[in-house]
Order: structure tokens, then C-alpha cells, then sequence
């Protein structure tokens, strides 16, 4: 079997991208580039309102939370929640954590799970992704867009050199269409979509749609642009089919 693919990567080379263009995409798109208020925190729930009252006021007054949480046995690592975000916990509990200030211990909150004691560690605050960092995606995405506007105006003209009698090669280094290119090649291609060598079936992934295409086409005849996945297309030539037939114990 003899094929080419046809993607929107084949004109990523042709594309130029304005300053302009990355300006007003990374304004369209500025509300993705916020990363929320996170906060780090210890978190002790107890049972008991008692227990959490005189856990909170003893740290309170001897000013270390820590400290006497390790006496309780407390692992640190084990109390320390890293990164939150206001979403990521109850409406009630988030109230308290994002309304209080770095190092500040908030007096005990019941939840379904108990008395929460919290002592807020750090704060990291909502911060906006600059442009520079995130240039090189925006330029990716310009690129693939245009390239796959560039790829869906050459369908037509590929299938027409197809109607038209051209080769897999002549379309292969056609300037008019995509960079030149070299028509692939598979030996010994079954009906299971493994390939046949060295005495040996070796599975190489071919989706099931090429699959079904080859053996769905004549031999010495090119297919129309098959879609293999979105934005990727196929031309598939059969060279040769080889009978099926059972092999000697030798």
C-alpha cells in the first residue's frame, strides 16, 4: 500500500504571524490567562466543640500552631493543604479561609465533618499570565488555525489531480498543494491492520478507518481524500495484493 497524508502541519512552515494577531488573541482569550487566588492552610477537624475551642485558644496564646499540633501527633505534611482555590472547598469553610490574612488562625467552623481549626500559611494572589509567556502557544494556535483553513482550500485541488490521472508522487511534489513530500509505503498490510514480516504479524496502530479504506480499494487505483481524523486526510493506493494462502511448516 502507498499513501500520503495531508494535515494542517504541512503549511505550519508557510505561515506568518503578526504581533497584531497575537495582541488581539491573547485580549480574546485574557480570562484564561487569570490563575485565581490560592491559599495554603493547616486544617485540624475535631469531633468535639470543646477540643476544637481549647486547641484554637492555646494556639492563639502561646502563638504556634504548629507546635502544639505536633504535640497532638499530628504530622505536618499530613494537615497542610497546598494550592486551594475558593471553588475547591465549601461555600461556608471558603468564606473564612479567603477573608483571612496570612499567619492569622480562624476560630473553630463546624462543617459536616466537624470543627475545623485553621491556620492560614500563605497566601499566593490572583495573578495574570503575561503575554510572554504564553507567546509561543498563541503563535501555535494562530498557525494551526490558519493552516487548516489553508489545508480545507486544497481538498478540492487534490481530488481533481486524483479525477485527473496524476500519481501519488506528482501529487507528492506538487509546489501548488503543500511542501514536497515522500509517498509512504507498507509491505504485507492485512486485513487486521497488522503487517506481515519476518514471519511475524507486528500491530502498528493504523486506525480503523485506513484500515477498512485499503481494503475497500481496487488495486492500481488511487482513493478519493479519505478523513481519517479531524483536519487529517489520506490518499491510498493498493500496488499489489497477495493471495491469501497457508504457510509450508518450513
Amino acid at each position: 500500500v502507498s499513501f500520503l497524508k495531508f494535515t494542517p502541519k504541512d503549511f505550519f512552515e508557510q505561515i506568518k504571524v503578526s504581533n497584531q494577531e497575537i495582541e488581539e488573541l491573547y485580549e480574546e482569550k485574557k480570562d484564561q490567562f487569570i490563575i485565581p487566588e490560592k491559599r495554603d492552610y493547616y486544617q485540624i477537624i475535631f469531633k468535639d466543640k470543646i477540643e476544637a475551642s481549647n486547641f484554637y485558644k492555646k494556639s492563639k496564646n502561646e502563638k504556634s500552631f504548629e507546635k502544639i499540633a505536633l504535640k497532638l501527633n499530628y504530622k505536618l505534611n499530613d494537615i497542610l493543604l497546598n494550592g486551594i482555590t475558593k471553588d475547591q472547598i465549601p461555600k461556608k469553610l471558603s468564606n473564612y479561609i479567603f477573608n483571612s490574612s496570612e499567619k492569622e488562625i480562624i476560630s473553630p467552623v463546624k462543617t459536616n465533618f466537624g470543627y475545623h481549626v485553621i491556620k492560614i500559611n500563605k497566601i499566593h494572589p490572583t495573578r495574570i499570565i503575561k503575554l510572554e509567556e504564553v507567546k509561543s502557544n498563541l503563535i501555535n494556535e494562530i498557525k494551526h488555525e490558519k493552516s487548516t483553513e489553508k489545508l480545507y482550500s486544497k481538498l478540492d485541488k487534490i481530488n481533481d489531480m486524483v479525477y485527473s490521472g496524476n500519481t501519488l508522487k506528482e501529487i507528492a511534489y506538487n509546489k501548488n498543494l503543500v511542501k514536497k513530500r515522500k509517498v509512504q509505503q507498507i509491505k504485507n498490510f492485512t486485513e487486521n491492520g497488522t503487517i506481515y514480516k519476518n514471519h511475524e504479524f507486528k500491530n502498528l496502530n493504523f486506525s480503523k478507518i485506513f484500515i477498512q479504506e485499503v481494503w475497500k480499494s481496487n488495486v492500481d487505483e488511487i482513493s478519493e481524500l479519505i478523513e481519517l481524523d479531524q483536519d487529517e486526510y489520506v490518499l491510498i493506493k493498493v500496488d499489489k495484493e497477495i493471495n491469501k494462502k497457508d504457510l509450508t511448516y518450513i
